[in-house]
Parts: C-alpha cells; structure tokens; sequence
C-alpha cells in the first residue's frame, strides 16, 4: 500500500518518487520536533499542519493520533515498537531527535520532570 500511495502521488505531482519521499519525510519530521521541542507538544504539531497544510492533513493527522489514542493496549511504547519493526531507524534518527533537546522550551522541559 505505501508503494501505491507514492505512485499515487508522483502521478497527481509530477514529481520523482525520491522528491515525494524527501517532502513526506520532511513534513513529519518538522511536526515530529515540534511535539517534542513545544510546550503544548502534539497540540502545537496538529495547529502546524493545520496552518501550513491546511484541513485535510490536519484532520487526518488528528485521526492517526486518536487511532493510536483508543485502539492500541499500550503494553509497548511507539518508540520501541518502531525499534522492533526496523531496527536500524533508532540509530539512524535518534541523533536528530537529540540535537533538538537544546530547542525545547523550558516549560516543554518542565513537562518530563519527574
């Protein structure tokens, strides 16, 4: 389905399916740093989308977030199911997740306290 959806979309585009892959990553990794650099963490992502890619991704980001909310157990975290399913993404990516910790606002800081 994923390749579908990339062909999908360098059709409607014209773009290579390399540009679609760097666009999509890009967007989720600026709302990805924004939840975890901003105070109001997911909420400041979804109003981000909303502003910068209008309703129909906000509406179906917030039905990814409530999908995850409600139909999941929570046994394991997201983070280590995502280490589990491609391993090779912790050592990848979390890199980048660390060079953000300096761009956390104080009170986003405040908000993994114990």
């Amino acid at each position: 389905m994923a390749e579908l959806i990339v062909n999908q979309i360098c059709a409607a585009t014209r773009c290579s399916e390399n540009q679609v892959i760097e666009v999509v990553g890009m967007v989720l990794e600026h709302l990805h740093k924004v939840a975890f650099c901003h105070e109001h963490n997911v909420t400041e992502a979804v109003m981000q989308c909303m502003w910068g890619f209008g309703g129909q991704a906000c509406f179906h980001l917030g039905g990814i977030l409530e999908q995850a909310r409600i139909g999941t157990s929570g046994d394991i975290p997201w983070s280590e199911f995502i280490l589990r399913f491609a391993p090779d993404l912790g050592e990848q990516y979390g890199p980048v997740v660390e060079s953000w910790m300096s761009e956390r606002s104080e009170e986003r800081k405040s908000l993994d306290a114990p």
